[in-house]
């Protein structure tokens, strides 16, 4: 029961605290404060559209946790395989649509604005990568599957 316990315990650290740590510190070693407070910040509006995307699916999903290469929402649920290229699909979005608010306020808020419009810019077209891991991986994969699904479904049987 105990060993079980610090298991877990190294197993959490191991790949979910020590990873965000580790790109937290990256982000504020290299940055200037306000821009590494930017980048969390595009990063929380990114998971919030997929939070927001599968919470109209499924009521079952884990908040976001660190990884390796960033943070990670798990369903605990089946989704179908255009639901699941829309979930994909909601985190890019929401960071386009973020970047494109953000034009009104480049007057205002001069280099501060521009600096948000352009990390949420670069987070979503850095997500939408077709490599695995990241969502344009999964929205390929998604429509992949659901075109080989479609095509199964219309083959006939021999007579």
């Amino acid at each position: 029961m105990l060993a079980q316990f610090f298991k877990r315990l190294f197993s959490t650290l191991t790949y979910q605290i020590l990873p965000t740590v580790f790109w937290l510190a990256v982000i504020w070693g290299f940055d200037k404060p306000y821009v590494a407070c930017l980048t969390l910040l595009s990063a929380l509006l990114h998971e919030i559209g997929h939070l927001i995307a599968i919470n109209h699916y499924s009521k079952k999903y884990s908040l976001p946790h660190g990884r390796l290469f960033g943070f990670k929402i798990t369903k605990g649920a089946m989704l179908a395989y255009g639901e699941e290229a829309i979930v994909y699909a909601a985190g890019p979005l929401a960071n386009f649509t973020a970047a494109l608010f953000t034009i009104p306020l480049l007057s205002l808020w001069g280099e501060y604005a521009c600096m948000l419009f352009y990390i949420n810019l670069c987070t979503a077209i850095s997500n939408l990568l077709p490599c695995e891991g990241y969502d344009g991986y999964g929205i390929a994969r998604a429509v992949r599957l659901s075109y080989k699904s479609s095509l199964r479904s219309r083959q006939r049987p021999c007579s």
